[in-house]
């Protein structure tokens, strides 16, 4: 399933990145699409959990896309949230909705005639 990035809405963001190994990192990124669907987009290091076996011995890093359920999103959440708490130098979260909608500010209406210039 092809999912368009630039048209769907970045609602939460998971980044992992291993201290003991450049090559052990985890890019995750939920988003909603105009049609409402839910998917997350990642990118996984060479010895990430999204890492492919090329060889006996060789793994190579990959990216793509999955569909997510409704109800599996808050699992996911508490999931990375879990692991930001037991390993706070690895992991950070960044929730866009919730940063959306605190930076929204009620600017009310000011008449061009009332303005101080």
């Amino acid at each position: 399933m092809r999912f368009n990035l630039e048209t769907s809405e970045l609602l939460y963001e998971v980044r992992f990145q291993s201290l003991n190994s450049k090559e052990n990192y985890t890019y995750e990124e939920l988003y909603k699409t105009i049609n409402g669907q839910y998917f997350i987009h990642f990118i996984g290091g060479k010895y990430s959990e999204y890492a492919v076996k090329i060889s006996y011995l060789e793994y190579k890093e990959r990216e793509g896309n999955y569909s997510i359920n409704k109800y599996h999103i808050n699992l996911w959440k508490d999931t990375s949230l879990k692991m930001e708490e037991k390993f706070p130098d690895q992991y950070t979260i960044i929730d866009w909705e919730k940063e959306k909608n605190e930076s929204i500010i009620f600017e009310p209406y000011i008449p061009l005639e009332e303005l101080p210039f």
